[in-house]
């Protein structure tokens, strides 16, 4: 299980470095994202939060990063046979602290995917 666990941390790392080359990976990316989460969704949000908070931690305006937060926000935002938006809810809920810290990268780019979920919802 250990070993199950470090992969899914590298295929959504994975995942992550592709999608910040171009808009055109996101695609795949999703779908890539998307299987993964329905395998283990407890594991899959165990490894997202910390390479998440990785691009949180930017401030300034770089297209990598910029690449990873729509990528996250349509993640988060998908359509699927649920469609319950339970994984946008979660998500909701992991960045809210995030909006009063001191740091402006973190405060900036938690606000930034909260209000990009909220357009994308309806």
């Amino acid at each position: 299980a250990i070993r199950c666990q470090g992969e899914m941390k590298d295929k959504i790392a994975a995942v992550f470095q592709d999608a910040q080359k171009s808009f055109a990976n996101h695609r795949r990316a999703l779908k890539d994202m998307r299987n993964l989460y329905n395998k283990n969704e407890e594991t899959f949000k165990e490894h997202f939060v910390p390479l998440m908070k990785m691009a949180l931690a930017i401030f300034k305006r770089e297209p990598a990063v910029e690449r990873i937060i729509q990528l996250i926000i349509t993640f988060a935002t998908a359509k699927t046979e649920s469609s319950d938006w339970e994984f946008a809810l979660w998500l909701i809920n992991v960045l809210l602290p995030f909006t009063t810290l001191k740091e402006k990268g973190p405060r900036f780019r938690s606000s930034q995917l909260i209000c990009g979920i909220m357009n994308n919802c309806g």
